[in-house]
C-alpha cells in the first residue's frame, strides 16, 4: 500500500471500511441495526433481514423509521433510545413481544456510536432468546411437576449426592421428622442408618456409585429423628443430578407389613402346633390337592406326608365309594363359596379298614388363594358304643315290656282272685248274714245285723272297684275306648269334675300291656287334675296320629309350673308322672307336659301303635 496516499482517495478508503464493517455485521449471529438520532435505520445486517422475514416484517428496513419497521414497539423503547443518545451509556434490556399472535422474547443491547463527543448513532444488537426461554420454562415446569409428583408420592423419596440429601419429598419429612431446612443444611444419609447396618449401607452406596452390579433393593431398619426405628425397603438407582451422579432412593415403610408377617408366622406356628397335637385329623385341600395334613392323618390313615401332598394323590380314595358323589357335591359348593354342613361318612385307611367319621369343612385363605380346611373326627369307637348302647336299650325295653306284661298278667290274676274268691266269699257272707238277721229275736241283734250288712255292702263295692282298678274286665273285653268311658263316668260321679271324652281309635288297638298302661296313666292324669289343677272341667282325647296312639288330658285349671314339665320325682308333677314317663319310655313312647291354649294344663301320652313287648303287647287284630 502507498503510505503517501498516492493512488487512493479518502472516499475510497471510507467505502472500503464500510464494506468491511458491513461484512462483519453480516457475519454476526445477532440481528443488528443502526439508527440515527431521528430513529431512522441507517444500516442492518443479513441476520436482521432474515429475522424480519420470519416475523412477517419489512426485510429491507434501511432508510426507514424504526417505528415504521417495528410498529409494535412501545413508547418505552423511544425513551430508551433517547436515554442512550443523551447519556452515551450502554443499555441492556429484555422484552416479550407479540407479533401476529405469536410471542417472542429478545435480549437487546443498545450501544452508542460517538463522533466528536456526540452520540450520532446507536447500534442495536437483538438476540432472539425465545427458544431458550421456552426451554427454561419447560424445564422449570418439568421441575415443578417432578417436585409435585414427588410430594404426592406416598413413599419417602430422596436424592443423595456426596453422601448428603439434596432433595426430599413431603413423605420423607412426614416419616422421618426432618424439615426441609434441616435437609438443606446438609443432612448425611448415614444419619438415618442404625449402627449395625452402617458398613453394609455405606458399602452398597459406594459400589453403586462405582457402577458395580448390586441389588437395587435393600431391606434394613432406619432411624427417624425421634430415635424410633422403622423397618424399610430402600430401592436406589443412579441418576444425573445437576450434572453429577447421584442416588435416587425410594423408601417404603414396611413396619406394619413386617408386623403382620410376624403375626402371620406366629399364627401359623400356633395353628401347626394345635393341629399337630389335635386328636382329630386335620387337612388343607387346595382345590383338589392336599397341601397339609397333620400327624393324626398319618397315624390313622397310614400314608406319609409326602404321599398325601404329592401332586398325584387322589384324596377320594380316602372316602368310601358310596360317599363320593356327596363329597364331590360338597367340594363344588366350596368352589362356589357356599357353606357346607358337617357330614358323617366312612373313610378308608391304606390297609382297607373302614372307619366311621364326621367331617367339618370351611373355606380359608391359604398362601394367597382359597382353600378348604377340614377336620375329621374318628367316631368308630363311639359308633360301636352307640350300637352296644342301642342293643342294651332294646334288650332293656324288651325286658321292661316283659315285666310290664307280667305285671299286667299278675293284675289280671289278682283281679280274678278277688272276684272269684274274695268276692264270692263276701257274697256268701252277706247271704248268711241275711239268714241270721231273719232268725234274730231281739231288736239289738237285728240292728247289729243291719250294720254288719252295710259293712259287707261297702266291702263288696270296694272289692269290685279294686278289681276293676287292677284289671278292668271291660278293658280286655271291650277295648280302651269303653274302659275310658267308664273311667270318665266314675270321675264325674265321684269327684264332680266335668269331663268330656273324644275317642277315635283305629280298628287294631294296642296290645293288652299297652292298653293297661294307657288306662292306668289316664286314671293317674285325671286324679292329678282333681287333686292339683283346681279345674272345673277337663277334656280327654284318644286318637291315632300317624304310627302312634295319643291319649291327652286338657284342663282349665292353673296349669303346670316350669319345673313340673320335667316330671321328675321331686317336681310338682309328683312321682306318679315320673313313673308314668319311665314306663312309657320303656315301650318306646313319651310323656309331654305343657300349657293348653287359653290356659290350663295339657298332658299327652304317646306310644307306637306297634310295640314289641315279646308277649301280647302288640296290636290286637
Amino acid at each position: 500500500m502507498d503510505r503517501s496516499g498516492e493512488g487512493s482517495t479518502p472516499g475510497a478508503g471510507l467505502s472500503e471500511l464500510k464494506d468491511i464493517y458491513r461484512k462483519t455485521l453480516d457475519a454476526l449471529s445477532d440481528a443488528i441495526h443502526v439508527v440515527d438520532r431521528d430513529l431512522v435505520v441507517t444500516m442492518c445486517n443479513e441476520t436482521l433481514c432474515a429475522w424480519n422475514r420470519e416475523l412477517g416484517l419489512d426485510d429491507q428496513p434501511t432508510g426507514k423509521p424504526l417505528f415504521e419497521v417495528y410498529p409494535f414497539l412501545t413508547e418505552g423503547v423511544s425513551d430508551e433510545y433517547a436515554r442512550v443518545f443523551r447519556s452515551g451509556e450502554r443499555l441492556f434490556t429484555e422484552e416479550r413481544t407479540e407479533v401476529a399472535g405469536s410471542f417472542f422474547v429478545t435480549r437487546t443491547r443498545k450501544l452508542p456510536i460517538v463522533r466528536d463527543g456526540i452520540v450520532t448513532e446507536v447500534i442495536t444488537a437483538i438476540d432472539d432468546i425465545t427458544e431458550k426461554c421456552r426451554a427454561e420454562d419447560a424445564l422449570r415446569q418439568s421441575e415443578e411437576k417432578y417436585r409435585t409428583l414427588l410430594d404426592l408420592t406416598p413413599d419417602p423419596v430422596v436424592i443423595v449426592q456426596d453422601g448428603v440429601h439434596k432433595l426430599v419429598n413431603q413423605a420423607f419429612v412426614d416419616t422421618f421428622g426432618y424439615s426441609r431446612e434441616e435437609v438443606a443444611s446438609g443432612l448425611h444419609f448415614l444419619r438415618l442408618v442404625p449402627e449395625e447396618s452402617l458398613d453394609m449401607v455405606r458399602r452398597r452406596y459406594e459400589e453403586r456409585l462405582a457402577g458395580k452390579p448390586i441389588p437395587r433393593t435393600t431391606e434394613t431398619d432406619l432411624v427417624v429423628r425421634s430415635g424410633r426405628r422403622i423397618s424399610c425397603e430402600a430401592t436406589a438407582a443412579l441418576i444425573p443430578y445437576e450434572g453429577r451422579p447421584a442416588d435416587l432412593v425410594v423408601i417404603r415403610d414396611v413396619t406394619d407389613r413386617r408386623r403382620a408377617e410376624r403375626a402371620l408366622r406366629e399364627s401359623e406356628e400356633k395353628f401347626r402346633t394345635l393341629a399337630e397335637e389335635s386328636p382329630n385329623m386335620i387337612f388343607i385341600n387346595d382345590m383338589g390337592r392336599l397341601v397339609y395334613v397333620n400327624r393324626k392323618c398319618v397315624e390313622v390313615l397310614g400314608y406319609s406326608r409326602e404321599e398325601f401332598c404329592s401332586g398325584d394323590f387322589n384324596y377320594l380314595k380316602l372316602i368310601a365309594p358310596e360317599y363320593h358323589r356327596e363329597q364331590l357335591a360338597n367340594f363344588e359348593k366350596h368352589v362356589r363359596g357356599e357353606q357346607v354342613p358337617t357330614m358323617e361318612y366312612a373313610i378308608v385307611t391304606r390297609g382297607g379298614e373302614r372307619l366311621a367319621a364326621i367331617i367339618s369343612t370351611a373355606l380359608i385363605d391359604y398362601e394367597g388363594t382359597r382353600a378348604i380346611l377340614g377336620i375329621v373326627t374318628d367316631i368308630t369307637e363311639r359308633k360301636r358304643f352307640e350300637e352296644q348302647l342301642l342293643a342294651y336299650q332294646q334288650e332293656l325295653q324288651a325286658l321292661a315290656a316283659k315285666l310290664s306284661s307280667a305285671e299286667d298278667e299278675e293284675r289280671r290274676r289278682l283281679a280274678g282272685d278277688l272276684h272269684d274268691h274274695v268276692g264270692q266269699t263276701l257274697a256268701a257272707a252277706k247271704m248268711k248274714l241275711g239268714a241270721l238277721r231273719r232268725l234274730a229275736d231281739c231288736d239289738e241283734c237285728t240292728e247289729l245285723a243291719g250294720e254288719l250288712g252295710d259293712l259287707l255292702d261297702r266291702t263288696i263295692a270296694d272289692t269290685r272297684s279294686l278289681t276293676f282298678q287292677l284289671s278292668p274286665p271291660l278293658l280286655h273285653e271291650m277295648g280302651l275306648g269303653d274302659a275310658a268311658e267308664w273311667l270318665v263316668e266314675q270321675v264325674r260321679d265321684e269327684y264332680g269334675l266335668d269331663v268330656e271324652l273324644e275317642v277315635d281309635l283305629p280298628p287294631a288297638e294296642p296290645g293288652g300291656t299297652v292298653r293297661g298302661l294307657l288306662f292306668r296313666g289316664l286314671r293317674e292324669l285325671l286324679l292329678n287334675v282333681v287333686k292339683h289343677a283346681q279345674a272345673d272341667s277337663a277334656r280327654v282325647g284318644i286318637a291315632a296320629r300317624g304310627g302312634s296312639l295319643e291319649v291327652s288330658v286338657r284342663d282349665d285349671g292353673k296349669g303346670f309350673a316350669r319345673d313340673a314339665q320335667s316330671a321328675g320325682p321331686g317336681s310338682t308333677g309328683g312321682f306318679g308322672l315320673f313313673s308314668l314317663r319311665e314306663r312309657l319310655a320303656q315301650l318306646g313312647g313319651r310323656l309331654e307336659i305343657g300349657t293348653a291354649p287359653g290356659g290350663g294344663g295339657v298332658v299327652r301320652m304317646i306310644v307306637p301303635l306297634k310295640v314289641n313287648t315279646g308277649t301280647d303287647a302288640g296290636t290286637d287284630g
